[in-house]
């Protein structure tokens, strides 16, 4: 029986034990046999055990995402080890271990041409494996779906991010969006926030002030993955305190409501503790529109329903404010946001 030290991904570590196989690029693992012990590492940490339970064979059917890995064996998963409590093959024991073993090329060594470890490291390793906690309730098609979901979001985000970074050199610099992104950065100013707006957004200007005049030049850093804050970057109003969000504001005109409660609810599900200010601004005959979307089983199916969360500010509520109290803004607080937005709660919907 001989132990190897394997290289995968998360999603590629789900798909392994979904379907009870390994798999390579290259003839390497010709050698294996069966009860033969893979211990797998993700992102240089101790992840899996699994032993080999059949001969190595050759399948070109589609698994894993990125490549084929035609050359496959058979495994059996004996245990998987959830990632906060996976230990670190950056730990001096392991490193100065395999590096003594194997020289400090180990990773080629031992993962591209699946030699064999040493008794010694194999040992260690399979210690540190014992002495982790199993990962209770693992459920690899739950994470798999997570997983995918979580990478979907980011796609999406990163996408966004590329599009808003393209100027529309055709939407007229007075456009209601343009003018309802000045007001809400003028008012949340005038209220003592920071103010960020998307740079895709800053080259735009209303009546000669530039967006980019009211708002931050870069995001603070935030205490939130990276997924979170590329949703937060792409929000076409934050006021922001202390380098907080406080407050966030969607301003729908020509594009799509649902995009806009989207980044809402993406936002919510990966920060659920996260509780601050939703807004959608559009005009008001748009109003039902936005209801029905907010409303949409997809958004109103969650531990706290998005139209709880998320209010409604009208283009013309706004515009009349600023243009009465354009002089007293100061005067105000975060309250006359309660003035100015409407549930979208809709009470026929609740039980």
């Amino acid at each position: 029986m001989a132990d190897y030290l394997q290289l995968t991904t998360e999603e590629n570590l789900y798909l392994c034990i979904l379907d009870g196989v390994w798999g390579s690029k290259t003839n390497k693992i010709a050698h294996w046999q069966p009860g033969d012990r893979l211990i797998v590492y993700v992102e240089r940490a101790l992840a899996a055990l699994f032993t080999v339970m059949g001969e190595p064979y050759d399948d070109s059917s589609p698994i894993w995402p990125g490549d084929l890995y035609p050359y496959r064996v058979p495994i059996r998963l004996d245990k998987i080890i959830h990632p906060a409590d996976r230990y670190s093959l950056k730990h001096r024991d392991a490193r100065e271990l395999l590096a003594e073993h194997h020289t400090a090329a180990y990773g080629v060594v031992l993962v591209l041409d699946a030699r064999p470890l040493d008794e010694a490291p194999a040992r260690l390793l399979l210690h540190h494996l014992d002495q982790s906690p199993a990962w209770a309730g693992f459920d690899a098609n739950q994470m798999l779906q997570a997983l995918q979901a979580q990478r979907m979001v980011e796609q999406a985000a990163l996408a966004e991010e590329i599009l808003q970074a393209r100027p529309d050199v055709h939407e007229p610099e007075t456009s209601p969006h343009t003018q309802m992104q000045f007001y809400l950065a003028q008012l949340g100013r005038a209220l003592h926030f920071q103010v960020w707006i998307p740079k895709g957004d800053r080259w735009r200007d209303y009546l000669g002030t530039p967006l980019r005049q009211l708002s931050l030049p870069e995001l603070p850093a935030l205490p939130f993955n990276d997924h979170a804050v590329r949703i937060i970057r792409n929000i076409d109003v934050i006021w922001l305190d202390s380098g907080h969000p406080a407050q966030l504001f969607e301003v729908e005109h020509t594009t799509s409501i649902y995009s806009g409660l989207l980044r809402m609810s993406d936002l919510s599900a990966l920060i659920p503790s996260l509780n601050i200010g939703m807004y959608i601004c559009a005009d008001s005959e748009r109003k039902n529109k936005v209801m029905a979307e907010v409303n949409r089983p997809t958004f109103a199916r969650r531990p706290v329903p998005l139209a709880r969360r998320c209010r409604f500010i009208s283009f013309e509520k706004l515009v009349e404010f600023m243009g009465a109290q354009r002089n007293y803004l100061s005067h105000f607080n975060t309250s006359i946001l309660e003035e100015l937005s409407e549930s979208l709660d809709n009470p026929a919907d609740d039980l």
